[in-house]
């Protein structure tokens, strides 16, 4: 006899293999986010003023010419470079700061307009201000005769 296989219910599974299900796509969501900060990736906060979005970056000790933002239709990509710490003190112990390349993209929910987006770098905080492309409503065409 072949049987078949029924996807089982949420509420058929008990609630504390629920629990652990969200545990655990929680922790390793986590790990990914802290992965990524091992890895050179830029931690960012962004969010949404009226029209512009706007992005924070914590880049200290990354020098101005050494930060480049390159925007290409609704991304923006964010990288820079740090180097590493110079220490003639003695041996480093122990090291959590990231250096080299740093980068980080974002995908917006429109294209960006890059003649007014703004960027400015201050106190190890980069900070974008991104406004979309303004959208060009419907256009009529006139219909001619003959």
């Amino acid at each position: 006899m072949i049987g078949t296989y029924a996807k089982p219910l949420k509420s058929q599974i008990p609630l504390s293999i629920q629990r652990l299900q969200h545990e655990l796509n929680n922790s390793l969501v986590e790990f990914r986010n802290g992965l990524m900060a091992s890895q050179g990736a830029l931690s960012m906060n962004v969010w949404q003023k009226d029209r512009e979005w706007i992005i924070r970056i914590e880049l200290p000790g990354a020098e101005l010419e050494n930060i480049a933002i390159d925007v290409v239709d609704d991304r923006v990509r964010i990288s820079a470079e740090r180097q590493e710490f110079d220490n003639d003190e003695g041996k480093v112990l122990k090291s959590e700061r990231p250096f080299g390349r740093l980068n980080r993209e974002l995908e917006l929910p429109f294209k960006i307009d890059a003649s007014k987006t703004e960027a400015i770098y201050e106190r190890g905080i980069l900070e974008l201000k991104i406004v979309g492309v303004e959208e060009e409503g419907p256009q009529r065409i006139e219909v001619q005769s003959r």
